[in-house]
């Protein structure tokens, strides 16, 4: 008998660059293939690498961290068997049976003529021909069969189990988890995440860590007949229950589990205490697909752990908040760093001519890399919380300058400073040469500024102030009226223009209060000499409103919305009233 009339598996053999990682992976997807060839660049062979071997070395304890990186050369078989498909069988197995018959490899490397890979030959295939054709080896062959299938059977259950505590590992739990979703049975998955396993790990040593993470799957096996744990990797644990859906008596049953897994441990230093996280999600009611089921215990669990510990079931309504705020926080660094915010126009219009005397500029993102679009109530906060504040105002400042210079307007344009800008003393000299390589008059830029500017750092806050108002800088307090320190504000500082907050103008047609306000913020910016600009002017009545009162400026969708385009935002306005 030839080695080519037998079943040949023509596998893509391991080479030059492969890692331990590459192999391990690939014996676990595929049980059935127990040798994988290692070939140069000619495809020649070098030696081969066994199932049962390196997913030994890979379950046993820190096998995966110690090999995964290693070079596949490393672990070369030194019984390794390379045959061309015209050799017997009896000519290759006679060296092998005169020595021990046990000694038999695993497979051959089958190469053809020109001693290139083809394919490899299982051992056992190899053995059940040569039964065929010697009886006296019958009894010896036998074992080995035995032998190699226990081998297999002991390697298929270390590549399924966790080495350290016995529970299944990731790979059987998502095979779990994907045989509920295919039979469409109702389940409950459960996330459990030690608390401050890692300040026990590094106190008292991995030892100890060892001995807190066995307890913790004793226990997790030892709660519910029905449940199925497993180790997903670290202080990462997970549970399936079948059959189960959302009710008050499971969810009293998960309050003793994690009452369970906060019960104290006793290790070499002693007893030792570490808390848990639980994150439930169940299917189908949270999720139709394995992707989301694990995000949706996930994200339950992330919840439950920045609330120092306990049971949080997943809801759609803060989870995938909380998801919104990651995606947008993350795609506003992207949009930043590739120059993607835009500034946008809203003209500010006298009231008594009815033409437009200048421009807020306001900070506009599409977000074509989300879903959605972000609004400026969204990503502004967002970028003071994460520092990128100032990112966001030069990068809009630079494209509105540039369009006001390519426009040639001679008209205010201004500019939203947020409070840490107004603490920091390069803002004033990084201002103005901005301002001169564009081309524009520092006469021509207004400052607003919030009384939460002033908050922190008063001393820095009015220094910054007091230059630009020097430079000729004109500097206006927005949202007048919403704060208790408005009148600190407008008599410490040297401002130019109060603007009136669109809540008290919107509602002044009802409000008895709000009209008292109105005609309060009008009057005193009069009696010190500044201008007054109403925000959120959207009737006519409003308008008619103001213009009695003698506001000189107004701004709202009634005399026009932010534009991107500085040429449709310079349309004509409203005329003044006959």
């Amino acid at each position: 008998m030839f080695f080519g009339t037998l079943s040949i598996v023509r596998t893509k053999p391991l080479q030059g660059g492969d890692l331990f990682r590459d192999a391990a992976d690939f014996f676990t997807a595929n049980p059935n293939i127990k040798i994988r060839a290692v070939v140069d660049k000619e495809r020649r062979p070098v030696g081969a690498v066994s199932r049962t071997h390196l997913l030994a070395k890979a379950s046993g304890k820190f096998g995966r961290a110690l090999f995964d990186n290693r070079d596949i050369h490393g672990f070369l078989e030194d019984k390794t068997y390379v045959v061309t498909a015209d050799q017997r069988l009896t000519d290759v197995f006679a060296d092998v049976s005169a020595k021990d018959v046990t000694s038999a490899p695993e497979g051959y490397i089958l190469v053809g003529p020109d001693g290139r890979y083809e394919g490899v030959i299982d051992g056992l295939v190899v053995l059940r021909a040569l039964l065929s054709q010697n009886a006296t080896l019958i009894g010896d062959l036998n074992r080995e069969v035995v032998d190699r299938r226990s081998a297999e059977e002991d390697a298929r259950r270390l590549a399924d189990t966790d080495i350290l505590t016995g529970l299944i590992n990731r790979r059987v739990f998502i095979e779990a988890l994907d045989h509920c979703i295919q039979a469409n049975d109702p389940a409950v998955l459960v996330f459990v995440d030690l608390d401050r396993f890692k300040y026990l790990n590094d106190k008292y040593g991995h030892a100890v860590g060892d001995d807190v993470l066995c307890k913790t799957a004793e226990r997790l096996a030892d709660w519910s007949a029905d449940a199925l744990p497993a180790r997903l990797g670290g202080d990462e644990f997970a549970v399936l229950i079948r059959h189960a859906e959302r009710n008050q008596d499971l969810l009293n049953e998960l309050e003793q589990l994690h009452t369970l897994l906060c019960e104290p441990t006793v290790s070499k230093p002693g007893v030792v205490n570490v808390g848990a996280s639980l994150g439930i999600a169940f299917y189908p009611h949270d999720a139709t697909s394995r992707g989301d089921w694990l995000h949706a215990a996930d994200k339950a669990m992330a919840r439950a752990k920045s609330n120092n510990g306990g049971i949080k079931c997943f809801d759609a309504a803060q989870d995938l908040a909380h998801d919104k705020q990651s995606q947008l926080s993350d795609a506003l660094r992207t949009a930043i760093s590739n120059n993607l915010l835009q500034p946008a126009f809203q003209p500010i219009v006298d009231i008594a001519t009815g033409e437009i005397s200048g421009y807020e500029v306001l900070a506009r993102w599409n977000g074509p890399e989300l879903d959605f679009v972000p609004t400026p109530s969204e990503f502004i906060p967002l970028a003071e919380r994460e520092g990128l504040i100032e990112e966001v105002f030069w990068c809009v400042t630079r494209k509105a300058f540039k369009a006001y210079t390519d426009y040639g307007l001679d008209l205010k344009l201004a500019l939203n400073v947020s409070p840490i800008q107004c603490r920091n003393r390069q803002f004033v000299s990084r201002l103005e040469e901005l301002a001169r390589r564009s081309g524009i008059a520092l006469k021509n830029i207004e400052v607003e500024i919030t009384e939460t500017t002033m908050f922190r750092d008063m001393t820095d806050t009015v220094a910054v102030l007091q230059e630009l108002h020097e430079l000729g800088v004109s500097l206006a307090l927005d949202d007048f009226g919403t704060g208790y320190s408005s009148l600190s504000l407008v008599k410490d500082l040297p401002l130019s223009k109060l603007k009136i907050d669109k809540s008290f103008v919107q509602s002044a047609a009802t409000s008895r209060n709000a009209r008292k306000i109105v005609s309060a913020a009008v009057g005193l910016s009069k009696a010190l000499n500044m201008k007054c600009c109403a925000e959120g002017v959207e009737q006519n009545s409003q308008l008619a409103y103001l213009r009695k009162l003698g506001c000189e400026y107004g701004q709202g969708f009634l005399f026009g919305r932010p534009d991107l385009d500085l040429s449709r935002a310079s349309l004509p306005r409203l005329k003044a009233a006959g």
